[in-house]
C-alpha cells in the first residue's frame, strides 16, 4: 500500500488533483494507492503525528497560516523519506523547497502526463526501497525482514 497525502487550501485544487491521482491510480493497480486529502498544513501534520507517515505528499506551497515549505519542514521531524512533491502557482519558492528534500516541484496548472510521470518515478522509488529486505535467523526458521520493518537490532549469544 501507498499511501500518498493531498494538502491543500483551495478546494477546487483538490479536487482536480485528486481526480488526476484518481486516474493513475486506475492505470497503475500495482501500487495499491490509498488517498487522504487536508486543507491545511496544521490538519497534515496532526494527521501524521497520529496515524503515521505517507509515502507521499502533494503540497501547495501558498496556503495561510503555515505553507507547504513549513509544512514539508516540519514533516521532516517525523518523516525523513516521504517523497514531497509540491504543487503550487508560484515558480518563487523553488530554491526553498530544497531545505525540505523535495522530490519535485510542479507548476499548477499540473499536466496530468507530468503528473502521472513523477508519480511513476516516486512508486518506483518507494517499491524498490520495499523490496530489500535482509534474511534473519530466528527460532522460527530463516525470515525476510524489509529495511523499512527494521526499527533496530540487538544481537544476542
Amino acid at each position: 500500500m501507498i499511501r500518498i497525502a493531498i494538502c491543500d487550501d483551495e478546494p477546487a485544487w483538490i479536487k482536480r488533483t485528486h481526480d488526476m491521482l484518481s486516474a493513475f491510480i486506475d492505470a497503475h493497480p500495482e501500487y495499491a494507492i490509498q488517498l487522504s486529502e487536508f486543507n491545511s498544513g496544521e490538519e497534515l501534520l496532526c494527521d501524521v503525528r497520529l496515524n503515521g507517515n505517507y509515502d507521499v505528499y502533494l503540497l501547495d506551497v501558498v496556503m495561510p497560516q503555515l505553507s507547504g515549505i513549513d509544512t514539508g519542514i516540519r514533516l521532516r521531524t517525523y518523516d525523513e523519506v516521504g517523497k514531497i512533491i509540491y504543487l503550487t502557482t508560484s515558480p518563487d519558492f523553488a530554491v526553498d523547497s530544497y531545505v525540505t528534500g523535495a522530490f519535485y516541484y510542479l507548476l499548477k496548472p499540473v499536466s496530468p502526463d507530468k503528473l502521472n510521470e513523477i508519480l511513476s518515478r516516486a512508486c518506483n522509488e518507494i517499491s524498490r526501497r520495499r523490496e530489500r529486505c535482509i534474511k534473519v535467523k530466528t527460532s522460527d526458521g530463516v525470515v525476510l525482514l524489509p529495511f523499512d520493518e527494521i526499527c533496530f537490532v540487538e544481537l544476542r549469544r
